[in-house]
């Protein structure tokens, strides 16, 4: 097929996708059959851009439902460059499913816990970006019998920005210039199969 335009503003904000006839059933488009994947339009004020998209939204999800601690982690880690600790070992378990409890509620509560609170404050609100979006990437707009919540804040550039879903988040990320620089420098990383050194800065 047609090679892509190589942009980053693409990545994150194109509402288009590949899909066959599974993949079309989890977008919720009728019409494709068959096994072949082929291009389709999808819904823009539903889906733009990889972090919307079921491969990223199902890698980073739970088998029960979203996973906003996946979800945001990846994003501080692979598009803002941000080296997260690992987890302490005395870290609570986020609660388990109950009715009428939505999960950005479950995992608000786990991030509060005084040993989680620090790395939370960062990755959680990233990650209730993608509430919208269940363990499999199917669009949602409630959630434990509430209306689903995806707002948030992202600090780029050393401001706050706010944004109300996924769509807004990626076009805030699309245009940051952190996320540029670090985009540069995961590509670095990639080319020289090691992470970057003070020895790198030049290149």
């Amino acid at each position: 097929g047609p090679s892509g335009d190589g942009k980053l503003d693409t990545l994150l904000t194109a509402p288009f996708s590949f899909v066959n006839e599974t993949l079309a059933s989890v977008y919720g488009l009728s019409g494709v059959t068959g096994s072949n994947l082929r291009k389709v339009e999808l819904d823009p004020t539903r889906r733009a851009g990889m972090l919307t998209q079921a491969a990223f939204l199902t890698s980073h999800g739970a088998p029960g439902g979203s996973h906003p601690i996946k979800r945001g982690a990846e994003l501080l880690e692979r598009m803002l460059c941000v080296e997260l600790p690992p987890p302490p070992p005395n870290l609570p378990p986020v609660d388990p499913p109950k009715e009428n409890v939505s999960t950005r509620e479950r995992f608000a509560v786990h991030g509060q816990s005084s040993c989680a609170v620090g790395c939370h404050a960062l990755i959680d609100p990233l990650g209730f970006a993608f509430e919208h979006y269940d363990g499999i990437g199917a669009y949602r707009s409630s959630d434990g019998g509430k209306p689903v919540d995806a707002t948030g804040t992202v600090e780029l550039e050393g401001k706050k920005a706010s944004f109300k879903n996924a769509i807004e988040l990626s076009k805030l990320l699309a245009e940051s210039d952190d996320v540029k620089q670090c985009m540069s420098k995961q590509f670095l990383r990639y080319l020289l199969k090691r992470k970057d050194l003070a020895g790198d800065e030049a290149s």
